[in-house]
C-alpha cells in the first residue's frame, strides 16, 4: 500500500520566472544573501484560495507552508541529482 504522499515531487516545477513553485500554487524564490529558498509573499494569496477550497482549516495554513518548504528542498536536490546523472550520461554516450 502506497503512503499519501507517494509521488509527492510530482506536485513540483519551475515556474516562467524560474521559481519553485507547488500546484498549490505557493512559489519559493531564492534569497542569495541568506542562501536559501524563501516563500514567495506574492504567491500566499493563491496558495490560501486554493488550501480553503480544498477544506483546509486557516489556523493549519502554516503547519502546511511548514511542511511546503521542507519538501521543496527534498525536491531541489532531486533536481540537482538528476541534472548531474544526465550529465554523466550525456559525457559517456557516444
Amino acid at each position: 500500500m502506497k503512503s499519501k504522499r507517494y509521488l509527492w515531487h510530482k506536485h513540483w516545477s519551475w515556474n516562467a520566472s524560474g521559481q519553485a513553485q507547488h500546484d498549490s500554487g505557493l512559489s519559493f524564490v531564492y534569497d542569495c544573501v541568506d542562501d536559501e529558498w524563501e516563500v514567495d509573499i506574492s504567491s500566499i494569496g493563491s496558495f490560501t484560495a486554493h488550501e480553503i477550497a480544498r477544506g483546509l482549516p486557516e489556523w493549519q495554513h502554516s503547519e502546511r507552508i511548514a511542511r511546503l518548504s521542507k519538501e521543496v528542498h527534498r525536491w531541489l536536490v532531486m533536481c540537482v541529482i538528476k541534472q548531474r546523472v544526465q550529465k554523466r550520461v550525456h559525457r559517456e554516450s557516444p
